[in-house]
């Protein structure tokens, strides 16, 4: 990976560019319009007034007049941070064939690692056991095809996936919705340095010293699924930022997968409503392979599956079975399982819980909430 050298003046003065706050797309098209990146910064008002809007315009007059792409570059390289601009040769080249690639991405570590088998895993903020169960269980399986993990070291399910790479010394690379230096969730901050001591990477696109908001955190999203060739959803609502992900990498014709889930936990309707519309349902690992078209016999034999093989169950009453059917792996209260079970008392319910917990079939959580056991 090349970095911003101070000799290089057209990936110093990207650099600069960058640092105007234009969007990426207006920034792409003056480079395509005037011809190069030193032709932009250069420019006259007069030559770029009929090439952009009057605000936009006034902004980068504004900025321009300010930076000092040269000292910028001090900057970035005395922080150890590489800055790949979009014309740059070692730019990932699937996020550079999206639609909206960043102007510039700012990276920490290496991006070696992306390659044909890079998969966005991305998910809910809060996980059932269910969630973290099909997290730690599917990168196990995958474990012998060396994919590389993306996500987005946001709590929750994306945590888990950056966790579960390293676990397996899988390569992971976590894109921020803040600047390149600022590590959110601060709780992960001992995660994203796990990620860079084992080779991988940190990126942004946004500049050293930018705070996350509510646009940033949904606009990463895209560069997400701009480097990876699937994106597997693993728990999240319909309006989660996990099917913003889902979307975007469907739009740039990339595989969608999602894990189903129980038709009676919220955090499922989001998988189901992706299979819904055409997503590959996951099971197990092998169902990613094929989704995927990876060739498992170069990438060594594939762990038994575990979620595709129930365990046989034991004979149940058909209070007992009533009720087991109801519960899945996210916990439910007495009155919400005896509301779907309308034939049994809550005395009935009750009872039922007790025999299967004593049977091992379920297991009891604090609040009077019960899920399944699996083991």
């Amino acid at each position: 990976m090349q970095s911003c050298l101070l000799s290089d003046t057209d990936r110093a003065i990207a650099l600069g560019l960058s640092h105007t706050r234009l969007s990426s797309r207006v920034l792409r098209r003056l480079v395509e319009q005037l011809g190069s990146v030193h032709a932009v910064w250069e420019a006259s008002e007069s030559a770029l007034t009929p090439l952009m809007r009057a605000d936009s315009l006034t902004k980068f007059l504004s900025a321009r007049k300010t930076l000092d792409p040269d000292r910028l570059c001090e900057a970035y390289n005395a922080a150890h941070i590489n800055v790949l601009s979009v014309f740059d040769p070692a730019y990932p080249t699937d996020l550079k064939h999206s639609h909206d690639p960043p102007f510039v991405l700012y990276v920490r570590g290496s991006l070696t690692a992306l390659g044909p088998r890079a998969l966005a895993i991305v998910g809910t903020r809060q996980y059932s056991d269910y969630g973290r169960k099909a997290v730690s269980t599917l990168i196990e399986q995958l474990a012998p095809m060396r994919p590389c993990i993306v996500s987005g070291l946001a709590a929750g399910i994306d945590t888990l996936a950056h966790q579960a790479a390293l676990n397996h010394k899988l390569p992971t690379i976590a894109v921020f919705g803040t600047g390149i230096d600022r590590i959110f969730p601060r709780e992960n901050e001992r995660l994203a340095l796990q990620i860079l001591e084992a080779g991988h990477a940190l990126v942004s696109e946004l500049p050293m010293g930018t705070p996350g908001d509510k646009y940033t955190f949904p606009k990463r999203n895209r560069i997400i699924a701009g480097l990876s060739q699937g994106t597997l959803v693993i728990e999240g609502s319909i309006k989660s930022g996990s099917l913003i992900t889902a979307r975007m990498a469907l739009e740039e014709g990339r595989q969608v997968m999602a894990v189903p889930g129980s038709i009676f936990s919220p955090s499922a309707l989001g998988p189901h409503h992706l299979i819904q519309e055409g997503a590959t349902p996951i099971q197990s690992a092998n169902d990613i392979c094929q989704a995927m078209g990876w060739d498992q016999t170069s990438g060594g034999q594939l762990k038994t599956t575990v979620m595709k093989d129930a365990k046989a169950l034991p004979p149940m009453s058909a209070s007992e079975e009533a009720v087991y059917t109801v519960l899945g792996m996210d916990p439910l209260g007495v009155d919400y399982v005896q509301s779907q079970c309308s034939m049994l008392s809550v005395m009935e319910v009750q009872t039922a819980l007790t025999m299967l917990e004593l049977s091992g079939l379920v297991t009891a959580l604090p609040g009077a909430r019960f899920c399944r056991n699996d083991g």
